[in-house]
């Protein structure tokens, strides 16, 4: 049987702005779990489901974590050119983090106060 080769391709190294993206997109999942967390609490939804969308929060939460500590000791590939329409870029990204990490607060004390009606 005859093999073929191929060339191995080299990976890629993620830009400053897809990293910062991903970021974005995992606090953007962990905002739409906390809404359906808190849908469930004010419907009397099921406690299984409920705690199964908690624990998957929270394993994106890990995930943020660990992106998060990644950007902070590779902040860029020593090949990618940083200038200023990237840096324009990642703020808008990082302004729209902000504002999702602010609606996440509202949420999680909602839920919070939910989770205390619901013990009494």
């Amino acid at each position: 049987m005859t093999e073929e080769l191929f060339p191995k391709v080299t990976e890629q190294p993620d830009t400053l702005t897809i990293r910062y993206k991903r970021v974005s997109a995992l606090y953007k999942t962990i905002l739409d779990l906390t809404s359906k967390i808190l849908y469930e609490l004010e419907n009397n939804g099921a406690e299984r489901l409920i705690d199964a969308l908690i624990e998957e929060k929270l394993r994106v939460a890990v995930k943020i974590k660990l992106e998060t500590e990644d950007l902070n000791f590779n902040r860029n590939s020593p090949k990618e050119v940083v200038n200023s329409s990237t840096i324009r870029e990642v703020k808008e990204i990082l302004s729209d983090i902000q504002l999702m990490v602010a609606e996440l607060f509202e949420r999680e004390e909602k839920i919070t106060i939910l989770l205390k009606k619901k013990r009494r």
